[in-house]
């Protein structure tokens, strides 16, 4: 898969915080996780805020 605009994380994001996020318990084990637009949306905005 092309990555379009990719950039490293100075901070990786923490699973804990990624469940905190969207509010439910997200696995993590496979290499891509499907999830509604919302809780992508607001994982999104918080790597932008906290994590770049």
């Amino acid at each position: 898969m092309n990555l379009n605009r990719f950039e490293s994380l100075r901070n990786p994001v923490p699973s804990a915080d990624i469940n905190e996020i969207v509010g439910n318990h997200v696995v993590l084990a496979p290499t891509m996780v499907s999830m509604n637009y919302d809780h992508g949306l607001r994982i999104w905005q918080a790597i932008t805020k906290n994590y770049l």
